[in-house]
């Protein structure tokens, strides 16, 4: 069985963006974000390899101070972009909430936390579950998550449908998962803001990540991605006095301080903090309540939500099962409490 570990914002957003423009136009009931998250999350759960012992959906609440003191341009172009009328987008943006509503009603625990993307929520939810012997699968389509393949998790792309593992890492990504990383650094990702090493693109930033584990070896993928940054730049350091580096080695170089904020920025490892309260907070019991399931669909309009329910609702079902079993072997005697 498998902890599922669900990107929220990732897709819900996906959701109301393929489909606001279409409930704007039919009237403005706004819905179809709702269903369209609701439908594709039952559809995972129904994939006869996934056997989920309990979900967790992660959710956006601001940015972490941090790295927006590494990176203050973070994200302040999506911020900017008018894909949606103004109008439109706050009421379809609504459910977010709405569908957070709804899976609390499946028992589903929400995590939120001041100050955290979803993504930092999603790695320490996934570090917390792998050091208690869970295999945690991770859904969204954010490329950031990939690193929570080097933590010990799957993760299921929702923009390709496909799984990402450690069995298929490399010919997905084309590099290691213990070096991702670093190579997200060097590439950038223009949809955050960052620009990355100037004219490394997925292929040369590859080819430097790449280049480095050959010299290196295994001993370069045990060090943390800034350490990896370094050490590459030392490398191309001894390299420039006894060749001419390319213009690529040469912007490496010149931009290495900034690179290094990057890399301290995008790093999830430790972007949570402390887990402790975290590690509570997933244990608190499910609260299921198929009533108010009905309600909130049967408003919006939302068919065959029995169906839906039952396969939302399974996974904390069982969950309660576990909590309750373990509870009551704790209590007895002889039994640490």
């Amino acid at each position: 069985m498998h902890a599922v570990v669900l990107d929220g914002d990732n897709l819900v957003k996906r959701c109301i963006m393929a489909t606001a423009m279409d409930d704007f136009r039919a009237g403005g009931v706004y819905s179809g974000g709702v269903y369209n998250a609701l439908n594709s999350l039952a559809t995972f759960l129904r994939m006869p390899e996934v056997r989920a012992s309990a979900i967790y959906a992660c959710w956006d609440c601001g940015i972490p101070s941090r790295r927006l003191s590494l990176l203050p341009d973070y994200k302040a172009e999506r911020a900017r972009r008018n894909i949606l009328p103004p109008n439109v987008k706050e009421s379809a943006f609504k459910q977010v909430g709405l569908v957070r509503d709804i899976l609390h009603a499946t028992g589903v625990v929400s995590l939120q936390y001041k100050e955290r993307e979803a993504d930092d929520v999603v790695a320490a939810c996934v570090r917390v579950l792998v050091s208690q012997g869970h295999n945690p699968v991770v859904i969204s389509s954010d490329h950031d998550l990939f690193q929570c393949v080097h933590m010990g998790a799957s993760v299921w792309n929702l923009s390709r449908r496909e799984w990402v593992d450690v069995d298929n890492f490399e010919a997905t990504t084309g590099v290691t998962p213990e070096v991702y990383v670093l190579y997200r650094a060097l590439k950038g990702d223009s949809s955050d803001g960052i620009a990355g090493c100037t004219g490394c693109g997925e292929v040369r930033s590859r080819e430097l990540v790449t280049r480095c584990v050959q010299v290196e070896g295994v001993p370069f993928t045990t060090l943390s991605p800034l350490h990896q940054l370094r050490r590459l730049a030392y490398l191309l350091t001894v390299k420039s006095g006894l060749e001419k580096l390319s213009a690529v080695e040469c912007n490496v170089l010149d931009e290495l301080s900034y690179l290094e904020r990057v890399v301290q920025a995008i790093d999830l490892q430790a972007s949570f903090g402390g887990t402790k309260g975290l590690s509570n907070a997933m244990l608190a019991p499910s609260a299921l309540d198929r009533r108010s399931f009905m309600q909130q669909c049967g408003a919006l309009n939302i068919p065959s939500t029995a169906v839906l329910y039952e396969t939302l609702a399974d996974a904390a079902t069982r969950r309660s099962l576990t909590y309750n079993a373990k509870k009551a072997v704790d209590s007895l005697p002889g039994c640490d409490t």
